[in-house]
């Protein structure tokens, strides 16, 4: 069978449990399949062809393996995990053709396609090393010195960018290289000393400063503008206001206290009932004093009621209130006034003739008059004008 396909490997990453995998690759014997996972924190196991204890089995497409194999694990691998199963074909050759013998068609297949899939793996494992471009001049000299020359040493690259071994200190540290400090440059060369009292690096690669000492930071290096609020400044507040753990308190200053800052304790107090210098009170229990200290009501538009009439309201203050009014309320425009203006009304309103009354008590407004007319004076006159009472209605207001 004929091997069209470059392929020898084949990785999952499972969104839930499974076992099994398929495998459409040509293979020649079960062990020449591999099997190894990678863990949600990268380490990496490797599988025994073994159907029991932890490992895998192999079972061919068709009884045959030109066809591929389903790959089961004796464990189950989900989410975060990564499986890879590929084909590493030993570098033999097993076969041995006899002059004059009969040559078995399937046989020679199998031998050519061993050399094909050898080559594959060659390859394959070529593209994952480091190489240079092709572009690199011809006679660079890559090989790397002998073992005694290449001990504690790393390797990097010289002036004509070909390999060379760089000294390394006892330490670890490159050879010159300052290690009594935190972190310095020695000629275009950064040295730093990692250790619990300079610079140390978590398992995420991040660099921690030890102490601000150990970092050198140049005097007035830090401008205001370099210090984050959320950072810097709320840690420090936190320090500088001595919150007792309940929190609730802010940076500020007392009534005449100095200038340097002062931790001023926010307080959710509705009563306001305190009279302390050293505290605050949130937007929302100033809010709700308010509300229970002044309870208001406004009526719906009343029509103006005939003589010896009362005209009464519900205001459900729970007791006579502080201050009402009445108004009238002009809704269709004359004498000078317009749609929404107001004009307060009071009792004995007007001249003799016209007297008006405007009462409350515990659960009531009301209004009442003496007389079928209305007098006031018009905004665009000097003089008393006779309302059309259609045009005009009663408002009652109070707060208690």
């Amino acid at each position: 069978m004929a091997i069209t396909t470059t392929e020898i490997k084949k990785q999952y990453t499972p969104a839930t449990p499974t076992n099994s995998f398929p495998f459409d690759i040509v293979y020649f014997e079960d062990e020449d399949i591999n099997v190894e996972i990678v863990d949600s924190e990268g380490i990496t196991t490797s599988l025994t062809l073994d159907a029991v204890n932890n490992g895998f089995s192999v079972t061919a497409v068709n009884d045959n393996p030109q066809n591929g194999a389903s790959i089961d694990t004796t464990e189950t691998y989900t989410s975060g995990e990564t499986v890879t199963i590929y084909r590493r074909v030993p570098v033999t050759q097993e076969n041995e053709f006899v002059r004059g013998a009969t040559l078995p068609p399937e046989l020679l297949n199998t031998s050519f396609d061993r050399g094909v899939a050898i080559s594959q793996e060659i390859n394959e494992t070529s593209d994952r090393h480091i190489t240079t471009p092709i572009t690199d001049p011809d006679g660079l000299n890559y090989e790397l010195p002998v073992v005694e020359l290449r001990k504690n040493k790393v390797v990097g690259f010289d002036g004509t960018g070909e390999v060379i071994a760089v000294d390394v200190g006892e330490g670890g540290g490159l050879v010159g290289v300052n290690t009594t400090k935190g972190l310095v440059s020695n000629s275009g060369i950064v040295e730093c000393k990692v250790d619990d009292s300079t610079i140390e690096f978590d398992g995420q690669g991040i660099m921690n400063i030890k102490s601000v000492g150990n970092a050198e930071i140049r005097t007035n290096a830090v401008g205001t503008d370099e210090i984050q609020n959320n950072a810097v400044t709320t840690a420090k507040m936190a320090e500088m206001v001595g919150d007792s753990g309940d929190g609730g308190y802010v940076l500020g200053n007392m009534v005449g206290a100095p200038q340097s800052p002062y931790g001023v304790y926010v307080d959710g107090d509705t009563t306001l009932a305190a009279n302390s210098q050293q505290k605050l009170v949130t937007q929302g229990a100033v809010k709700e004093y308010v509300d229970t200290k002044f309870t208001g009501y406004e009526s719906s538009d009343q029509a103006i009621p005939d003589l010896d009439i009362d005209l009464t309201v519900t205001h459900g203050l729970g007791g006579s209130p502080k201050w009402s009014q009445c108004v009238l309320k002009c809704t269709t425009a004359e004498h000078g006034y317009s749609i929404g203006d107001e004009v307060i009304l009071a009792n004995d309103y007007g001249d003799s003739a016209v007297t008006i009354t405007v009462w409350q008590n515990a659960t009531e407004l009301g209004f009442r008059r003496s007389t079928n007319y209305f007098y006031i004076v018009g905004r665009d006159s000097n003089s008393h004008v006779n309302l059309n009472e259609t045009n005009w209605r009663l408002v009652f207001r109070a707060w208690k």
